[in-house]
């Protein structure tokens, strides 16, 4: 959440009093502190009598007990300048409250986490497509239901769901393009993916800009998620998903609808060749669980990308829900962000393809982390230099390269 200037609300018959001198009067000590008085006794000439005999005072008499302070204050008003109704605006999030801002963005991470750990198993039970469209369901449904909430702690439960849905939409969709398609175009498409995300980054920012309300922004960005239900008919399923399980009638439908997409003909010996697959597939196929990425065969890879992935993430959450922290336009600074990353997805595919996944992830981490650096030594007067410095280290194809290890591991 971003830092916005607030103060003690003025009671309504009090409004008119000006904004500097009721700062200045009722909050001599700062933000969260207020000057006790009986404001709501008190009328506009009163106010001023009250206060008259402290008007040309120094802040040191100010703090005297002729009018004590009373602590907080029991509502506040905020700077718009910037930002129309937020979060934090709304459930006054500030002073004693302000811990719970970092625990509502943790509840989305909380149920990011769970997601990306339990996706994978319900889309290998129900398989991707139905998984994937489910998650769609609830993400959109959850989105909606955000936008109508008057409490914070159902708030708080609902960000624990949508981030649950919203990773799983991210890693089944993955599974489900990489799976598709096979070879180098496995690469490609599976860096592509992430790109709508960084598209998305650039049209929020508008959004937000546009509307300064987080109710409407929800609803708006909502939207998108009801679009993709609605082609849940169309979402094939993994053809590899469908021969594990054997249903080798569905498989060859989905084949035959590829087939004649692209004006090619099926091989003859095209069913006998999944029943032949499907039968060596069954022979080896064994009872996998979360601990088989720890054995002896992938213990090495399992802590390398451990220590791979924290450290990208660690950074880009770093930079991304700090954006409002670097200086200058919060609304510029998403849409670089969003640039930066999508011209980075895009050329990661030349790179990837010319030099590898692990050249190009070490490249990464290298840079970034330099970047991460030198940015602490850059003045506070290059704000351009540091909005650079933060966006060279965005994205990097990292889960292609998870899912190309293991899958390597295995052969």
């Amino acid at each position: 959440a971003a830092t916005r200037d607030f103060w003690c609300a003025r009671p309504e018959h009090l409004s008119a009093v000006p904004l500097d001198v009721w700062r200045n009067l009722t909050q001599p000590d700062g933000q969260c502190s207020f000057r006790d008085a009986p404001y709501q006794q008190l009328t506009l000439d009163s106010f001023f009598e009250y206060f008259a005999s402290f008007a040309n005072a120094t802040n040191d008499a100010l703090r005297t007990d002729t009018v004590p302070m009373a602590g907080g204050c029991e509502a506040y008003e905020f700077d718009d300048t910037t930002f129309g109704q937020t979060i934090v605006a709304e459930f006054g999030l500030v002073c004693d409250r302000a811990h719970l801002v970092s625990i509502v963005e943790m509840c989305f991470l909380a149920g990011a986490a769970l997601g990306s750990v339990g996706s994978g198993w319900i889309s290998d039970q129900f398989g991707r497509r139905h998984t994937l469209m489910g998650f769609a369901l609830t993400q959109a449904l959850t989105g909606l239901a955000l936008g109508f909430v008057t409490s914070l702690e159902l708030y708080m439960a609902l960000r624990v769901v949508l981030g649950f849905a919203s990773m799983s939409v991210a890693v089944v969709s993955f599974v489900l393009v990489v799976e598709l398609v096979s070879g180098r175009y496995r690469t490609i498409i599976g860096i592509l993916n992430i790109l709508p995300v960084a598209l998305a980054y650039i049209m929020a920012a508008g959004i937000a800009y546009v509307t300064r309300d987080w109710r409407t922004m929800q609803f708006a960005i909502t939207l998108p998620g009801l679009v993709l239900v609605s082609v849940w008919y169309w979402c094939p399923e993994s053809p590899r998903w469908l021969l594990a399980k054997g249903r080798l009638d569905e498989l060859y439908q989905l084949l035959e609808r590829a087939a004649s997409t692209n004006g090619l003909p099926l091989p003859d010996h095209c069913r006998k060749s999944l029943v032949v697959a499907s039968s060596n597939s069954d022979e080896s196929e064994v009872a996998v669980t979360v601990g088989d990425v720890f054995r002896r065969k992938f213990i090495r890879t399992t802590l390398v990308m451990i220590v791979v992935w924290f450290g990208i993430i660690l950074i880009y959450f770093g930079i991304t829900l700090h954006l409002s922290n670097l200086g200058g336009d919060i609304y510029i600074n998403t849409v670089i962000a969003g640039s930066v990353e999508s011209i980075a997805i895009c050329l990661s595919i030349v790179v990837v393809l010319k030099l590898g996944l692990r050249i190009n992830l070490f490249l990464y981490m290298v840079v970034a982390g330099l970047s991460c650096i030198v940015m602490n030594f850059v003045p506070d007067g290059n704000l351009w230099l540091i909005i650079t410095l933060a966006m060279i280290g965005m994205f990097p194809p990292c889960h292609v390269r998870s899912q190309r290890k293991y899958a390597d591991d295995a052969l």
